[in-house]
């Protein structure tokens, strides 16, 4: 008593020359531009990246002389 089912709509043909050329085209671009995404974001990083770094360089770094400064400081008030 199994009931037979009807499918309805066309049935589907492979896509011809030109849509498949469509297809490639648009595949292609979004190929593109998730590349240029991508590298573009990776400029951005290493910009970031440089930056920090150059300000990181351009800090005065502590010296020993004054290290040495800030203990002597800090155990004069210890003993006071």
């Amino acid at each position: 008593m199994s009931k037979s089912k009807k499918k309805s709509g066309k049935a589907k043909t492979a896509p011809s020359k030109a849509e498949q050329k469509k297809t490639e085209k648009k595949a292609n671009i979004i190929g593109i531009v998730m590349v240029a995404v991508i590298v573009v974001l990776f400029a951005v990083f290493i910009a970031i990246v440089a930056i920090h770094g150059q300000k990181t360089a351009d800090s005065p770094a502590p010296t020993t002389e004054y290290n040495g400064q800030a203990v002597l400081n800090a155990l004069e008030n210890f003993e006071a």
